[in-house]
C-alpha cells in the first residue's frame, strides 16, 4: 500500500466506526492497516480497543503478538500468543461437541 491507500484505508475504517464503535472487527481491521505500514504503537492501541469489546476476533491476539515482537516486547507477545493459544483450543473443543 502507498501512502494515498493507507490514508483512504484510514478513512473508510473510521467511517465504519463511526457508524458501530462497538464492533471488534473493525478495530481489527484498523489494527492491520496500521500494521502494514509499520505503525506497531497505533496499531497495538486498536487492537487493545478491539480487545475490550465482545466478540474479538480470535486472530487479534496473534496480530498483537507479532507487534510486540517488532517492537521487541517479547515477553508481552508470548503472553497474547497464549491467549491465541487458549481461546483456540477452546473453539475447537467446542466445535467437537456440536459435532
Amino acid at each position: 500500500m502507498r501512502s494515498g491507500e493507507k490514508e483512504g484505508a484510514i478513512q473508510q475504517i473510521k467511517k465504519a466506526i463511526e457508524i458501530d464503535s462497538d464492533e471488534a472487527n473493525f478495530y481489527h481491521s484498523y489494527g492491520k492497516i496500521l500494521m502494514n505500514f509499520g505503525d506497531y504503537e497505533d496499531a497495538l492501541e486498536q487492537f487493545e480497543k478491539a480487545k475490550e469489546l465482545h466478540f474479538t476476533p480470535i486472530e487479534t491476539f496473534i496480530e498483537m503478538g507479532k507487534c510486540l515482537i517488532k517492537l521487541k516486547r517479547y515477553e508481552d507477545a508470548i503472553e497474547n500468543l497464549k491467549i491465541y493459544i487458549g481461546k483456540h483450543d477452546l473453539q475447537f473443543i467446542s466445535l467437537q461437541f456440536v459435532l
